[in-house]
């Protein structure tokens, strides 16, 4: 056992011990205890947490959307419009706490449209709506990294690739540990923060506490890492799971440059299914001051 190892090994508590605490997390009424003593309570049940690791360079995009002014024809005139949200109006989300913003995007067009449109009345889900997306790419010779939120059952039974990439960093862990608690350990937290991030039946921001505490954990750990991490990967709920979105931290907004805007107009959301009917109204550029510049597609 290294000392890396044997740190983990030292602090971790004892299995049995882990397991009760996950069923007691798991049980708690998150409407009646704060985001500090939720703090207080997630670190004596979990003194010591691990992170894998993914990283994505220019290659890869990120989309974001936001519902134009009263669900008008007029998309934003300003990449700032569909950004990060001034924190004193930030509810509590998937990766963050109340009035504490995070840059949430995705992967691909559409998904973008559903994260959007997942709250909509049932109603609105099939008349026309109406958005503005913008689109950044990961700056020449930056980096991304990402801690990545794979291990819920649930996630892994809907996607290959994802079972896959689990299934080698179990393998991994199992050559290269070699303390049984710091193996189920590290298994039982990691699941358990997946099963957060993967949490589906969500009927107030409370019910984001969890995996936000991950989230503002790791953005703590920047504070004093010499390697940091620029946000946080996981499957999309909406999407059942099908693809991923991305939450990145604000100081690492740097990392990102917007190259186009699309004024979209989409409706017929089939969320079990996946699909909708979309259609790009208005194409723009995005000046350096910020400001978009539209040129009608029609």
């Amino acid at each position: 056992m290294n000392e890396a190892e044997a740190y983990l090994h030292n602090r971790l508590p004892d299995i049995e011990s882990l397991k009760k605490s996950v069923i007691e997390l798991e049980a708690m009424d998150l409407t009646k205890i704060s985001v500090e003593e939720l703090k207080e309570k997630i670190n004596s049940c979990f003194p010591i947490l691990t992170y894998g690791e993914t990283t994505w360079d220019s290659r890869y995009h990120v989309f974001r959307v936001r519902r134009n002014d009263n669900n008008g024809f007029e998309p934003f005139k300003n990449i700032s419009n569909i950004g990060l949200a001034p924190a004193n109006k930030t509810p509590g989300g998937r990766a963050n706490n109340e009035h504490d913003p995070i840059f949430y995007g995705s992967h691909q067009g559409d998904l973008a449209l559903f994260e959007s449109c997942q709250n909509l009345p049932e109603y609105d889900r099939f008349t026309p709506q109406n958005f503005t997306m913008g689109i950044w790419k990961v700056r020449e010779n930056a980096t991304l990294r990402l801690a990545p939120l794979i291990d819920n059952n649930d996630v892994k039974d809907v996607r290959a690739d994802i079972r896959k990439v689990s299934d080698f960093s179990e393998q991994l862990h199992m050559e290269k540990l070699t303390s049984t608690k710091v193996k189920e350990g590290s298994r039982i937290i990691r699941k358990f923060f997946a099963d957060q991030f993967a949490k589906s039946n969500i009927k107030s921001a409370h019910d984001y506490k969890i995996s936000a505490f991950y989230a503002d954990t790791l953005r703590a750990m920047n504070k004093v890492a010499p390697v940091k991490f620029d946000g946080i990967l996981y499957p999309s709920v909406a999407y059942k799971y099908r693809k991923d979105n991305v939450a990145i931290f604000p100081q690492s907004l740097c990392k990102l440059e917007p190259i186009k805007c699309f004024a979209v107009i989409s409706y017929n959301f089939d969320f079990e299914m996946g699909t909708l009917t979309k259609g790009i109204t208005a194409e723009g550029t995005v000046a350096d001051n910020g400001e978009i510049k539209w040129m009608d597609r029609l």
